[in-house]
């Protein structure tokens, strides 16, 4: 439905317009040092810091001389965060004195039934709400909920959805519009995701903006991307599509309260690119930018609802979630839904990418215990470890309490591989002292230098000394 804007235009009065800036995540620290002339704005994901409250990193942030926005819970599902993180959140806003939160419109959590009855797990990944009329006042009764306590400006960001349009949804616009308006909520509008669900066979990108609130519109988002199979993935090189250029160069003029345009870079492409390259994306946003001031009025948007609004099927957002959340991660599950997505070919994809986040967190945090497994084995071997423990354990939340667990697992299991219990015992104690700032002692029955050092360099350690040997571990 259409709602006033009293309250989204008193919100819009708290933020001025920012600039152009950054997605930030630690690869890019050595480039804020040295180019902070270029960048107005960063983003800061604050599910780091509900991780690990570090003051001395929160202080660093705040220090850095830019505006602000903070990446906050992903919202619209049915079930809402844990009371208890919003305080922390709350502070996070605070200490950045963050000019707007954003929560991606989708869902991360799900339960199922089990022998102990009832248990909640976490996806691993961000899955799309289900979209009827239903889902719509649901997501927006969470965006609300949530952006009433965090008491700050909100914004809602859409999302990569890789499942086709279903005969019984509501388009992709409809749905992200109507939730935006009924919440009342700025728009983070991400052309990269547009144009991957565009790529997946959903809705046309020049679709969806005829009919999504363009006023509401506060943060325009661009990255890189490409096309693999059918589907569209994040690409790594780094550079804005070309396409999602064109896109923004053609719309940016329509945005009448844009406050920011934020350039997303995959941590794997920051080093690829180096600094003359980012440099050089900000200045292609810093152009689009400069283009903001042709705005000359943003022509009705048009409204389509058809039968599908007023009739929906008996399929309820929670048991979407549930059995999405359920399939996605592997679980056994039954029913005609249940059914249906197998038949999906986008839960192919989604199952692929979240084995790949979970093989990915494991090889940052326990690198060196992966490499002298893959090393002593084979990589067909550390793959069926990895796939033997996701049957049975469900995805983290947290990057380091998912290696975190893996490395619990594989310290139950009799692998015949030398070094591995003491590189194992090391590495976990990294991460726990990380996680904690607690100081620990690891002993090696063999030179740790030598053993490290070697599988550091992607090789199975020589002949080192055997001995007593003493490693003390601290958090960084």
């Amino acid at each position: 439905m259409e709602r006033s804007l009293q309250s989204f235009e008193t919100g819009k009065e708290m933020t001025q317009e920012l600039g152009v800036g950054l997605a930030y995540h630690p690869a890019l620290s050595d480039f804020l040092a040295s180019s902070l002339d270029g960048i107005d704005v960063l983003e800061l994901d604050s599910s780091r810091w509900l991780e690990k409250s570090d003051p001395a990193e929160l202080l660093r942030l705040a220090r850095i001389p830019c505006a602000k926005i903070v990446r906050g819970f992903p919202v619209g599902g049915s079930r809402l965060p844990d009371p208890a993180s919003l305080p922390r959140l709350r502070a996070f806003i605070s200490a950045l004195k963050a000019r707007w939160v954003t929560g991606d419109l989708a869902f991360h959590r799900a339960q199922a039934a089990g022998a102990k009855g009832e248990t909640d797990f976490d996806t691993g990944l961000l899955l799309p709400l289900r979209q009827t009329v239903g889902g719509a006042r649901l997501a927006a009764h969470s965006a609300r909920s949530i952006g009433s306590e965090l008491k700050a400006p909100f914004a809602l960001r859409c999302v990569k959805n890789y499942l086709k349009p279903r005969r019984d949804e509501i388009s992709d616009a409809e749905f992200f519009g109507e939730v935006a308006e009924d919440a009342d909520c700025a728009i983070v509008l991400d052309l990269g995701s547009l144009w991957i669900n565009a790529a997946n066979g959903r809705q046309p990108v020049e679709d969806f903006l005829e009919e999504i609130p363009l006023e509401r519109v506060w943060d325009l988002r661009l990255g890189s991307g490409n096309q693999r199979n059918g589907y569209g993935f994040g690409a790594r090189p780094g550079v804005v599509l070309e396409a999602l250029f064109e896109i923004a160069a053609s719309l940016v003029h329509r945005l009448p309260n844009l406050r920011a345009i934020v350039f997303e870079i995959h941590p794997d492409s920051v080093s690829r690119l180096g600094a003359s390259g980012i440099s050089e994306q900000l200045r292609i946003l810093r152009s689009l930018w400069r283009e903001r001031h042709l705005w000359s009025g943003t022509p009705p948007r048009k409204r389509r609802r058809g039968s599908r609004w007023r009739h929906e099927r008996g399929i309820a957002p929670r048991e979407w979630e549930d059995v999405l959340g359920a399939l996605v991660t592997g679980r056994n599950v039954g029913g005609d839904l249940a059914e249906e997505l197998l038949r999906e070919p986008g839960l192919a994809v989604l199952r692929r990418l979240l084995s790949e986040t979970r093989a990915s967190r494991v090889a940052k945090h326990l690198g060196l215990t992966s490499r002298l497994v893959v090393a002593a084995a084979g990589p067909a071997f550390f793959r069926a470890l990895l796939e033997a423990y996701w049957k049975r354990e469900a995805p983290s939340p947290s990057a380091p309490l998912e290696a975190m667990r893996f490395g619990r697992h594989l310290a139950t299991l009799a692998l015949d591989i030398p070094y591995f219990r003491e590189v194992l015992e090391y590495e976990t104690a990294v991460l726990a002292s990380q996680m904690d700032g607690e100081k620990r002692f690891v002993s090696f029955q063999h030179d740790p230098s030598v053993v490290l050092r070697a599988l550091a360099k992607g090789r199975l350690p020589g002949d080192p000394s055997p001995g007593t040997f003493g490693v003390e571990v601290a958090s960084a």
